[in-house]
């Protein structure tokens, strides 16, 4: 009796040391992702103001969000092409990617310092997709893949009101209404929605012959993203 008893004591203490050290490990791998997260928008935070700048034409600004994110991209390859989160480690790409975003950006450095501000915003736009797709296949933030998909989608509608080109509007609206409602499972604060407020209204003016308040409208539909954009982690 005795004998048994004390068995399932060892068997008792046994599992709850293995559920402990699960947990550890779990909570380790969480905080260690986290910290890669917290690292990684902090580098984007920078890239995207950089974009930004360099797409409004402010060349102070742009240098000196671009010398930013330079110094964090520099520091996030230093300390995660060596050593990864769990979550990441099987990532075979994600050297070479990080590799690839410091050859685009460092391509874009004389443009910004006395260039052409214009193409040093198209060099850092094909920084973008490379950040997108390695978020995407380590399953990390779903809004910003999301956000970006939209934004391609976004664009056809914008250069279709640009021109003033209704029929082009309501054909390129269905495929960036279905990318903005992927947007919205993920998000749908204030920002989000006034997306969705200037987006239906380009449907709504190209819908209703409405031409001429084309331009003005595709403006505020890219500011609201460009706003969401810039604030979203």
């Amino acid at each position: 009796m005795r004998r048994g008893l004390k068995m399932t004591g060892i068997v008792v203490i046994s599992t709850l040391i293995i559920v402990a050290v699960a947990s550890a490990i779990f909570i380790t791998d969480k905080r260690s992702t986290e910290r890669f997260l917290d690292d990684f928008n902090v580098m984007n935070a920078h890239y995207k103001q950089a974009l930004f700048q360099t797409g409004q034409g402010n060349r102070e600004a742009a240098r000196s969000e671009y010398a930013a994110f330079i110094s964090a991209l520099s520091e996030f390859r230093g300390t995660y092409e060596i050593s990864r989160p769990r979550k990441l480690q099987q990532d075979i790409a994600f050297n070479s990617d990080l590799g690839k975003a410091h050859e685009l950006a460092v391509q874009a450095s004389d443009d910004i310092d006395d260039g052409d501000l214009g193409e040093a915003h198209t060099t850092l736009e094909g920084i973008r997709p490379i950040f997108n797709e390695l978020l995407r296949r380590n399953d990390l933030s779903l809004l910003s893949v999301a956000l970006v998909d939209f934004h391609d989608s976004m664009e056809l509608v914008i250069e279709a009101g640009d021109v003033e080109n209704s029929e082009r509007v309501i054909e390129h609206y269905t495929i960036a209404d279905t990318k903005l409602k992927v947007v919205e499972t993920e998000l749908n604060n204030e920002g989000v929605q006034a997306i969705r407020t200037q987006l239906d209204t380009m449907l709504d003016l190209a819908t209703e012959g409405k031409t001429s308040e084309l331009p003005n409208q595709a403006a505020k539909l890219k500011m609201s993203y460009v706003t969401v954009y810039l604030t979203q982690e």
